[in-house]
Formats: C-alpha cells, structure tokens, sequence
C-alpha cells in the first residue's frame, strides 16, 4: 500500500489536486481531506499492484498544479525583482512572450519532465509533503529553466526594440532629405546611436 500525505494552509490548492484525482480511472485509490492544526490535509491511499502507474498520474497531477498555479507567479516575481527596470507595458510584453515560449510543444515538455524528476525524488524519501514549504524552496531546477526562458524573452523584446529603433532613425533620415550616400550603417556607443554614411563619416544632420 502506498500513503501520501499532502498538507498545505491553501484549501483552494488541495481542491484542485482532489479535482484532478476524482478524473483517474486507476482503480484502488482513496483519498479524503481533514484538518489538523494549521495544516489542510489531502491523504492518498493507493491499494493496488501497479505502483508505477500510480506515481506516474500523481506526479503528473502535481506537475500539473504546479504549473498552473504558480508558473505565471514565478515569472512575474523574477521580473519584477532582477529586471525592474523595465516599464510595466514592457514587463508585460516580456511576461507574454516568456509564456508563449514555454507553452510551446518543447518546453511544455521539458519543463514537466523536470518537475516530475524533482517529484521523484522527493516522493522516493518522504510521504508527507507540505507543499508550501516544497513550492518555495524544492523547485530550483523548474524556477531556473523559467528563468532561462524569461531571458531569451528579454533578449527577444529588446533585439526587436532595437530593430524597430534602427528602422526609425533610417526612416526619419531618408524621409527628412535626399540622401547622398549608397549605403548607410548604424553603430551603438555606449547606447548612442551613429549613423556612417558609405565613406564612414558621421551623419549629423538627419533632421
């Protein structure tokens, strides 16, 4: 027999769990919420023969959870704290493009497969898991592949923001006066933008 204890303060989160478990057609799963102390609890008993199946379908619905619980949570605390100097139209570009890019087939993949090792794990040792305290500080490999993903956000939005940028200052300059030269370059100093004309001298007057 397996016995799984899940304790959390949150009623709503151990609600969506026994949501998730009331849809397995495993036979030999029981499962029932009491209350003790501080702690809400989701108490699991698989009676069954067929463990491997059993864990595979509470780490996917942990996985799950997980997920949708908390992901965009994750996101947006990163942003916040190590990347607060963007504006709250940018961060909310960036949140959208991070969310896309983890939602594709690939990493919506990866991204479970790394929970479910982490799930592995610690279930491999343990039988009551509180998931508070597992939330915020047994995800490192989860928080550090969104991480990942939020930095190639970043780069994405601010490569395109530069783009757009260079596209700008070349359309103020052609549309501003007949150009001259046959090629035009853009160098960035130190955030400055020059503009070189073909014979690389500096384009002052683009006005």
């Amino acid at each position: 027999m397996i016995s799984i204890c899940l304790k959390s303060t949150n009623k709503i989160h151990l609600n969506y769990i026994a949501q998730k478990f009331e849809d397995v057609t495993l036979p030999e799963i029981y499962y029932s919420q009491k209350r003790f102390k501080i702690y809400n609890n989701f108490i699991i008993h698989y009676l069954g023969i067929n463990k491997n199946e059993f864990y595979n379908i509470f780490f996917n619905i942990l996985s799950s959870f997980i997920i949708d619980n908390f992901e965009n949570l994750f996101i947006s605390r990163l942003l916040n704290f190590d990347y607060f100097y963007f504006s709250n139209i940018e961060k909310n570009h960036i949140k959208e493009n991070t969310i896309n890019i983890m939602n594709n087939s690939e990493n919506a993949n990866q991204k479970k497969h790394i929970l479910y090792n982490t799930l592995k794990f610690y279930f491999s040792d343990n039988s009551i898991c509180i998931l508070d305290g597992f939330i915020n500080f047994r995800l490192y490999d989860y928080k550090n592949f969104i991480n990942q993903i939020l930095e190639k956000a970043i780069n994405d939005y601010v490569l395109k923001k530069e783009y757009i940028e260079y596209v700008d200052l070349l359309s103020e300059y052609i549309n501003l006066q007949d150009s001259q030269s046959s090629a035009i370059h853009l160098i960035y100093t130190d955030s400055t933008k020059i503009l070189l004309d073909d014979s690389n001298n500096i384009i002052t007057n683009t006005r």
